[in-house]
């Protein structure tokens, strides 16, 4: 009896499966019906979908598309494309869409970029970009937005022979690595990222600081000849091959992108200086003293009333600016133009001296006072054609305002190269005068050629 009834549970599940069985075969045709009728939908909004053609166009330096050219689209529809980059000298931005009339027009509301990331292999360099064509054009052009790894690509000297201690260390970059607004103070081209050593030992107090040209693609650093020289005949030396070293903590920005420089042998190299030095001295092409605060760009332009008048004091021959009477101690500001191609200006020396008696003043002393790149109180500029501009703010010495007195002082100011090369004395006078029991000053100007203040180019 027990039998019977599991025999007939069996028969009764099998009956009921077979009835059930055609409602899941109907439920399945149904799906496969919809998505069939899906599918053929889908192709008819494709084939009538408006037709479109892109212009692939890539640079062949940066990398290349695996298919060049035009391609056949569909607008609202996205098509891969595939670009493989030159990883060794280049950077993938990203993918842009200009005119094929003109590319500075640009086509980023005709076309969407979404990588794919499943197909693209940064470490190879493939980039698989899906392109959607949002909206008819007829001149859409893709193209890579690639950027340069900066890097250095030459710099001289390159050879392995000796140079003269004041031969300037010029670097050639491929690509500006700075905006060219970029100041000096702000710029990552210093001694923080440089590094110069002999032996270990650091020498950037050897060299005046980096600079760039206009364009930011050549630095130099220069030597001061006249130091190099010392540390070679001090240590018996030969020669000195000094080392230089550009860190990868400077890079170069595009837009919101930002690479490091590339390290290679370009990057670390080294220059041999033997003791030798140039000797020709700065060449004056002008010369003046003021008592208005003067830049190194307004000081060319100086109106011509504000040269000195000749006088003579004690049988030497000098020039007065008879206008100024300004109280005690006194102020100048001392503008130079002088051409040195070879080390460049590098130091401006001034001397105070009595040159008259002197009433009232018992302390005052004779000094020697000497200004480079780095005062805080002299300007500097020097052009690609060697000449080099400043201009120094200069102030009597300090006792003068505790205990003043009448009388008359020379100012000489002596400019000279990296090399110690120094061009011709400039003299200048300072005449303290009582008058109502003030204290006033004028200036008397002098050179050793006689002559007036002319600007020369």
């Amino acid at each position: 009896m027990k039998r019977r009834g599991l025999l007939f549970n069996r028969l009764f599940l099998f009956v009921g499966s077979l009835c059930i069985l055609p409602v899941f075969i109907s439920c399945q045709n149904f799906f496969n019906g919809a998505d069939l009728k899906r599918e053929v939908e889908n192709a008819v909004a494709y084939a009538n979908a408006q037709n479109c053609s892109l212009y692939l166009k890539s640079d062949s330096a940066s990398g290349s598309f695996l298919s060049e050219g035009e391609m056949k689209c569909k607008v609202g529809y996205t098509t891969d494309i595939q670009f493989t980059l030159n990883q060794k000298d280049y950077f993938f931005v990203s993918l842009e869409a200009v005119s094929t009339a003109d590319e500075s027009q640009s086509r980023e509301d005709c076309v969407e970029f979404t990588i794919n990331e499943k197909e693209t292999d940064t470490y190879r360099g493939i980039y698989v970009i899906g392109v959607k064509v949002l909206r008819y054009a007829s001149d859409i052009l893709i193209r890579p937005k690639c950027m340069e790894i900066p890097c250095i690509l030459s710099h001289s000297p390159a050879s392995k022979s000796p140079q003269f201690a004041n031969t300037p260390v010029v670097i050639n970059f491929n690509i500006p690595m700075e905006d060219r607004e970029t100041t000096a103070e702000k710029s990552l081209f210093n001694y923080k990222n440089i590094f110069i050593s002999y032996a270990g030992k650091d020498m950037s107090s050897y060299f005046d600081e980096p600079e760039f040209n206009a364009n930011k693609t050549v630095l130099t650093i220069r030597p001061i000849g006249a130091k190099i020289k010392k540390f070679i005949e001090d240590n018996y030396l030969n020669y000195l091959d000094i080392d230089f070293s550009f860190s990868d903590t400077i890079v170069a920005t595009n837009g919101d992108v930002s690479f490091p420089l590339k390290q290679d042998s370009n990057s670390n190299f080294s220059v041999r200086y033997n003791s030798s030095v140039e000797e020709t001295p700065p060449l004056r092409g002008g010369f003046f003293v003021t008592r208005y605060d003067v830049t190194l760009d307004s000081a060319p332009d100086l109106d011509e009333k504000y040269i000195f008048p000749q006088i003579v004091y004690n049988g030497s021959t000098y020039y007065t600016l008879d206008y100024v009477s300004i109280l005690m101690p006194s102020t100048f500001y001392i503008y130079g133009k002088f051409y040195d191609k070879d080390s460049g200006v590098q130091s401006i020396e001034v001397s105070e001296s009595l040159k008259g008696k002197v009433d009232g003043v018992t302390d005052y002393k004779e000094t020697v006072t000497v200004y480079d790149w780095k005062s805080a109180d002299v300007k500097f500029k020097r052009d690609d054609n060697g000449w080099n501009s400043f201009v120094l703010k200069y102030t009597m010495q300090e006792s003068l305002k505790e205990k003043s007195g009448s009388g008359v002082f020379e100012l000489a100011v002596t400019v000279k190269d990296a090399c110690d090369n120094a061009a011709e004395k400039e003299k200048f006078c300072v005449n303290y005068e009582e008058y109502n029991n003030l204290y006033y000053t004028k200036v008397h100007w002098t050179n050793s050629s006689g002559d007036l203040f002319r600007e020369n180019h």
